[in-house]
């Protein structure tokens, strides 16, 4: 019982990171592009080793990854695209 309690909890951990990088595709890039975003973020979760503990941070770098690899196909391989998103990430709040 504990262990399936775990397991649900990790699902809906999972759930809510792709559901919340789905959207946020999908308002900024359309649709068409969010149905390869879940599939990046599908392919880097599978890439990666699970962790013991700490899922959420595991589901927070699944979707680092998985931007990466979007913002590297749309930008044909050079990094302006990434360089955006470095200097969106490091401007005040």
């Amino acid at each position: 019982m504990r262990d399936q309690l775990a397991l649900q909890r990790i699902e809906r951990q999972a759930e809510r990171e792709m559901t919340a990088f789905l959207r946020a595709t999908a308002e900024d890039f359309g649709s068409e592009r969010s149905r390869q975003a879940g599939d990046s973020w599908l392919h880097a979760m599978h890439s990666l080793a699970w962790p013991r503990d700490n899922h959420e941070r595991f589901f927070r770098r699944v979707t680092i990854l998985a931007m990466s690899q979007l913002l590297h196909g749309m930008d044909g391989g050079s990094s302006s695209a990434l360089s955006g998103v470095r200097s969106i990430s490091k401007s005040p709040r």
